[in-house]
């Protein structure tokens, strides 16, 4: 699967960045690198999918602030989404935790 990720960002292709973000981050354990490409995606991709594997890959690497767009999105947009809202919750309440705590 990564080989045929690679070869298609060989061709200039990142259509498929949803998938490969969470390919990162559910099969290669790599919460750092789905997260980066997540964001990346974000900003070409913005379906409930899209923000999903954002909001999981910032809670995993323990970056709730990279979460930030789609915080803003979801805020924006009230998109009401039963995976989305537990997921969002969790940022937010470590993003309103004081420095230190919940580590």
């Amino acid at each position: 699967m990564a080989a045929r990720f690679e070869a298609l960002r060989l061709r200039g292709s990142e259509y498929f960045g949803r998938e490969e973000a969470r390919f990162a981050l559910q099969l290669q354990h790599d919460p750092h690198t789905a997260l980066d490409m997540a964001l990346r995606n974000w900003q070409v991709q913005r379906a409930p999918w899209d923000a999903r594997v954002v909001l999981e890959a910032a809670l995993a690497s323990k970056e709730p602030r990279a979460a930030s767009p789609v915080l803003e999105f979801l805020k924006k947009t009230q998109l009401e989404d039963p995976i989305l809202e537990p997921l969002e919750r969790a940022l937010r309440a470590q993003l309103a935790a004081p420095a230190g705590e919940g580590k």
